[in-house]
């Protein structure tokens, strides 16, 4: 049996990895963990050969692996979300042509984990298991707006509003008012906050307690999205509510938890 200090430090490599997509080295993971260039190419091996982590044949950097996303997913699947979700996502995609994601929220960040492709390609660096700030995406915007009024603002105060783009929205007045208007009709919107050129309709998803325990977006390029922003935006919040109802939200009965304007 391994001691301790080894499980912590797999442990402490799997998360950066997951909370920092992309490739890494291995002597800038050794920085960033404060570990020994040797320990940390040990530990990588060993999480290589058991598909927990990837290396690019090109670059030789690691990344995470299909076998740790299939933790997190299975552990998510005890809410059903992950089984319920799939056929009203590809319904909304059937319906606009366009892809659509669901992304629960971790540690104030938005975490990616199903996309249904649409009919036609676009090219995002949303991809499942990646990690997006919630104040300029339509799926962060979702959780926000529906979150008592001082857990947004101290997710807000602890995450920073950091600019993607030049189009995102960097000024807290400015954002509660975004937030008003996401309550007042029911989706959320990201116009190219995140990235230049794509638009992003999201919607909250809640249990039966009126909790939300995650979001669903519809994305696209503006130039296509932007002409169908209300019809395409009710229609994420109707998908949305549609699997909230199979979760067990009773509207008439669900807790209140919408944010009241500062």
């Amino acid at each position: 049996m391994r001691d301790t200090s080894s499980v912590d430090r797999v442990l402490t490599i799997l998360q950066y990895l997951a909370r920092h997509p992309g490739e890494h080295g291995v002597r800038a993971l050794s920085a960033a963990l404060e570990l020994s260039p040797s320990t940390v190419d040990r530990l990588l091996k060993s999480l290589l050969q058991a598909g927990f982590v990837r290396q690019s044949e090109a670059t030789s950097r690691y990344s995470i692996g299909v076998q740790a996303v299939q933790l997190g997913l299975a552990a998510l699947g005890t809410f059903d979300l992950t089984a319920i979700a799939p056929s009203y996502l590809q319904a909304l995609v059937a319906e606009t042509g366009e892809s659509a994601f669901l992304a629960v929220l971790d540690d104030g960040q938005v975490v990616y984990l199903l996309k249904q492709e649409g009919q036609y390609a676009i090219r995002t660096t949303a991809i499942l298991g990646s990690r997006r700030p919630a104040h300029c995406t339509a799926l962060g915007k979702s959780f926000l707006a529906t979150m008592p009024l001082l857990e947004a603002k101290s997710l807000l105060e602890r995450k920073g509003m950091s600019a993607m783009t030049a189009h995102t929205i960097t000024d807290l007045n400015r954002l509660w008012e975004e937030l008003a208007q996401v309550r007042l009709r029911g989706y959320a919107v990201d116009r190219e906050e995140v990235e230049e050129g794509l638009m992003c309709l999201g919607a909250p998803i809640r249990n039966h307690l009126g909790q939300t325990i995650a979001a669903i977006s519809l994305a696209g390029p503006v130039g296509r999205v932007l002409p169908c922003e209300e019809q395409y935006g009710r229609r994420v919040a109707a998908t949305a509510q549609e699997i909230s109802l199979a979760l067990g939200y009773v509207p008439r009965l669900a807790t209140d938890l919408a944010l009241t304007s500062p």
